[in-house]
C-alpha cells in the first residue's frame, strides 16, 4: 500500500513481510538538509517527509519491512514488528542545526508541517488501525541516547504497542531522534476535536445531543457503532469531534 500524497520512488530495500501486528508508527529525523541515500536504500524508511516543502516520497510499500531501525540478533523484532517508519528532513540536535541557516531544527517545524504529519497519522489510523496515541516518554532529547535509556519501551511493551513513537523509544536502538518533535500538536491535527487543543469542555451537552438524535432515528447506527459507542475512548473522541464541528458551524453561520 502507498500513501496517496507521496511521490513513489521505490528505492528502499525491504526485508520480507511484517511478522506480527499491531501496526505502529516510528518517527525519525534524517540529520540532513536533503533526502539521504540511506546507504543505497539499505536503511531507508517507508516514507521521507520534507517539512519545508511539505512533500512526501515513498521508498517501499508499507506491508513490507523497512530497515531504518537497528535489530539485534536474538532480541525482539524492531523493523519487522509492523513498524511504519517515517524520516523527517530536519535535525534533532539543535547545536548541529544552528551551524547553518539551511538546517532545520525539529523544534522549529511549522504548524503546516505538523498538520501534514498529523494528517498522515490519521490516514494510518484508517488504513492500518494505528491508534492515535503517542508514547509517554519520561524524557526527551539527548537524554534518551543509548539503548539503556529510560525512554525505551521494554521489549514486551514494544511488541504490543499500537500507536505512535520515535526512534528514541524503540528497544535495541541508541539514537534519540526525533528529539523535541511536537508529538502532541501533530496529534491534534490527526484527531479533529482532540480535547488537548479545542478547549471546548462541555461533552455532556454533545452526549445529550447524540443520544437524542439516535433515539429520534435521525442517526441510524449499526451494531458495530453501538458496540464502539459503549467504549469510553471511542465515545469521547466522537463527542469532541461532533462538538467541535457544531461550534465551527455556529461560527460560520
Amino acid at each position: 500500500m502507498r500513501y496517496p500524497k507521496a511521490k513513489w520512488l521505490g528505492n528502499g530495500k525491504t526485508y520480507g513481510e511484517h511478522r506480527s501486528p499491531p501496526f505502529k508508527i516510528v518517527m525519525h529525523t534524517t540529520e540532513t538538509t536533503v533526502i539521504p541515500s540511506y546507504s543505497n536504500g539499505d536503511h531507508a524508511p517507508h516514507l521521507t517527509f520534507d517539512p519545508k516543502t511539505l512533500e512526501w516520497v515513498q521508498h517501499s510499500e508499507f506491508e513490507l519491512v523497512a530497515g531504518a531501525l537497528r535489530n539485534e540478533s536474538g532480541g525482539v523484532q524492531t523493523n519487522a514488528d509492523s513498524a511504519i517508519q517515517v524520516e523527517m528532513i530536519c535535525y534533532s540536535d539543535k547545536r548541529v542545526a544552528d551551524k547553518s541557516e539551511a538546517r532545520l531544527w525539529v523544534g522549529h517545524l511549522s504548524e503546516a508541517a505538523l498538520r501534514a504529519v498529523g494528517e498522515f497519522w490519521s490516514w494510518c489510523n484508517q488504513a492500518f488501525g494505528v491508534k492515535l496515541k503517542v508514547w509517554d516518554s519520561p524524557k526527551v532529547g539527548n537524554a534518551c541516547y543509548g539503548s539503556g535509556s529510560p525512554c525505551r519501551m521494554p521489549p514486551a511493551v514494544w511488541d504490543e504497542w499500537n500507536g505512535i513513537c520515535g526512534h528514541a523509544h524503540v528497544p535495541e536502538n541508541a539514537h534519540w531522534d526525533p528529539g523535541v518533535f511536537d508529538f502532541e500538536t501533530a496529534l491534534t491535527f490527526a484527531r479533529p476535536g482532540y480535547k488537548g487543543v479545542l478547549n471546548v469542555p462541555n461533552t455532556d451537552w454533545a452526549r445529550t445531543v447524540i443520544d437524542d438524535l439516535i433515539e429520534d432515528g435521525v442517526i441510524i447506527t449499526s451494531d458495530d457503532f453501538v458496540d464502539d459507542w459503549n467504549d469510553d475512548d471511542f465515545r469521547m473522541g466522537r463527542l469532541w469531534t461532533l462538538q467541535w464541528r457544531m461550534m465551527q458551524a455556529l461560527k460560520e453561520a
